[in-house]
């Protein structure tokens, strides 16, 4: 009487059909993954692809929230020029960063951040 851990046996049709359902589907899988090779190398495809990720991207910037800057405790520090990132150290310079703004026509506005340069 056969062991329950022991494999079944398998007649000889039956391994020759998964040997031959095993190559289907590599085939299946080499023919698509050819054709999608073929699909991205088209420069009308990724031209298509790139303009509707950055679609994404912008209707997704619009929908967030403003984030909100974290402010020094003290006025005087704002007053001074203290980095606008850290808000540690004094800043050197101004940054200039887009924001997301839909009443320009461009869609950004420009914002200027006080900056340390170590940030």
């Amino acid at each position: 009487m056969p062991s329950k851990d022991a494999a079944p046996l398998l007649s000889v049709d039956a391994v020759v059909s998964a040997i031959a359902s095993s190559e289907e589907v590599e085939e299946k899988r080499r023919n698509r993954r050819e054709a999608m090779r073929r699909w991205r190398a088209n420069p009308l495809h990724s031209a298509k692809e790139r303009k509707k990720r950055r679609e994404w991207y912008y209707a997704h910037q619009k929908q967030l929230p403003p984030r909100r800057r974290k402010s020094p405790s003290n006025p005087a520090a704002q007053e001074k020029g203290v980095c606008g990132f850290c808000w540690h150290r004094p800043a050197i310079t101004t940054c200039i960063r887009l924001q997301v703004c839909e009443e320009s026509a461009e869609g950004f506005k420009e914002v200027r951040i006080h900056y340390c340069g170590d940030c």
